[in-house]
């Protein structure tokens, strides 16, 4: 890898790190895990649904987007579902 990418990649995970900080820091984890083990599996799965069927239109959102300029495959746009 460059150095160039290398330094854009660390500056990235620093950044990404500190707010993971930032937020963690005022969320109550205990009470997070109660919430999720009490959670009613349909919602969550109902809601992976959505997320997911909202991540694959806007994948092909952008490959019509890209088109006229390159073609690309459908599941490259969807990489990060992957």
């Amino acid at each position: 890898m460059p150095r160039g990418q290398a330094l854009r990649a660390a500056i990235g995970a620093i950044v990404s790190l500190v707010a993971l900080f930032l937020v963690l820091r005022s969320v109550d984890l205990q009470a997070t895990a109660e919430e999720l083990r009490s959670a009613d599996p349909r919602w969550i799965g109902l809601a992976w649904l959505l997320i997911v069927t909202d991540l694959s239109f806007r994948g092909l959102r952008w490959q019509r987007l890209v088109r006229p300029i390159q073609s690309v495959p459908w599941l490259h746009m969807e990489g990060y579902l992957l």
